[in-house]
């Protein structure tokens, strides 16, 4: 059988089932209309297309037969539902930065920006919404020997203990706040 004619045919008939359920039928002119219309598009895509008008309530004062950029659209709809996929598959624009962390963006202070009361500061007292900065776990990973050491040689001396050396320590044991917010 001719492709052509097997499109037709196809089209035709979703066309018929369509009328059918909207409560009417189909004259010969219109028909041929339509698929002189239609012979472009995908006859799989107007199968759908005219099965989703089918289905659709008909409202008062309109016509049987819904107009052809209705049936267009619709298909322009399903065309675009089948490609978005296929895009999300695609890798990467080799030109678009990657980072090793989606939280961080591998900012190298290592600084994520917060707001309370979305992501809790840790505040005791009552406080109002404000932004605040602590570091990703992704900087301690990095980072964490040259900090243990950092802190073991200001214990020995007796030197401060930065809240930054205290939080490695939190961070070894589970605790540190933010690493669970990730």
């Amino acid at each position: 059988m001719d492709n052509q004619l097997q499109r037709e045919l196809i089209i035709g008939a979703a066309l018929g089932r369509m009328v059918v359920l909207r409560g009417g039928s189909m004259d010969t002119v219109v028909t041929e209309t339509y698929l002189e219309r239609l012979k472009d598009v995908d006859p799989s895509l107007v199968e759908r297309a005219c099965a989703e008008l089918g289905d659709q309530r008909r409202e008062d004062y309109t016509t049987i037969v819904p107009p052809c950029p209705d049936i267009l659209e619709i298909v322009e709809r399903l065309e675009a539902e089948q490609v978005a996929p296929a895009v999300a598959l695609l890798p990467p624009d080799p030109n678009e930065p990657t980072y090793r962390c989606h939280y961080c963006l591998d900012e190298s202070s290592g600084w994520r920006p917060f707001k309370c009361p979305e992501v809790v500061c840790g505040r005791k007292r009552e406080h109002g919404p404000h932004s605040y900065v602590a570091r990703c776990q992704c900087w301690f990973l990095r980072n964490a020997a040259t900090i243990r050491l950092a802190r073991s040689r200001a214990e020995a001396k007796h030197e401060f203990v930065t809240q930054g050396m205290r939080d490695v320590e939190a961070f070894d044991d589970g605790r540190y706040p933010w690493a669970t917010k990730l």
